[in-house]
């Protein structure tokens, strides 16, 4: 399959530095709720209320959602894509799970969580993972392949990550990007979560747009939570 073009380098109303803390911080305000309060359902009702408003402050510098397929077959595609994802993660994850018992969550926890992980977190994540760090990356081997003395320094300040070809990606924004959405999951998660950032990573080369991401990244967690939910493997979660 030839790799499209990863982006020209033109003149910018914003750079990605500026763009990296647009971007990030939706997630850092999502993971820092829990140091405000012990209790999970207040946790994930603030989550709920704050970090989409975190979104809509930062929306007009997001990158475009749609990209040049249909988007009710991205959504088809992203759905299909989620359930093999679920699967996955539980075959990669369960051997792996922390033994012993784990206390199930209230009623009220767990629909909470179930709509912030469906709704919330699908949306921050690929936006920052594989909308930013990954476009970024390639970028970044962009300035490296013109001969940059500071490749890095040229993708943030001088590239937008927003002018990135639709589809356009590379072994090292796959494996890299896959490897920093591991570590923002526990130990124990990280080999499921570096298959599951190389499969979503796939649905962009195919689909190239961020609707199937998000759609998949959701019917992912969603499963998951039922799955759990039904099975009492509470420890996935």
């Amino acid at each position: 399959m030839e790799k499209p073009e990863m982006g020209a380098m033109s003149p910018l109303d914003i750079s990605n530095r500026t763009l990296l803390i647009l971007y990030l911080s939706p997630y850092a305000l999502y993971v820092l709720i829990p140091m405000v309060t012990d209790s999970p359902t207040l946790g994930y009702a603030l989550r709920l209320g704050l970090v989409p408003l975190a979104l809509a402050l930062t929306w007009k510098n997001i990158l475009p959602l749609t990209g040049p397929r249909p988007v009710g077959s991205s959504l088809l595609w992203g759905g299909l894509t989620g359930v093999i994802g679920c699967v996955l993660w539980v075959c990669l994850a369960k051997p792996f799970e922390p033994q012993g018992s784990h206390t199930p969550w209230s009623p009220l926890a767990f629909w909470l969580r179930f709509a912030a992980a469906s709704l919330v977190v699908p949306l921050f994540e690929e936006l920052l993972i594989r909308g930013y760090l990954f476009r970024l990356i390639l970028q970044w081997q962009q300035a490296q392949k013109k001969g940059s003395h500071s490749p890095l320094s040229e993708a943030l300040d001088e590239c937008d990550v927003r002018s990135v070809e639709p589809g356009a990606w590379s072994s090292a924004a796959i494996f890299l990007s896959s490897a920093l959405f591991a570590m923002g999951h526990r130990l124990f998660e990280w080999p499921a979560a570096m298959v599951y950032g190389v499969l979503l990573s796939m649905l962009w080369v195919v689909r190239k747009d961020m609707v199937a991401l998000i759609s998949a990244h959701a019917v992912t967690n969603a499963c998951l939570a039922t799955y759990i939910r039904h099975t009492g493997q509470w420890a996935l979660w």
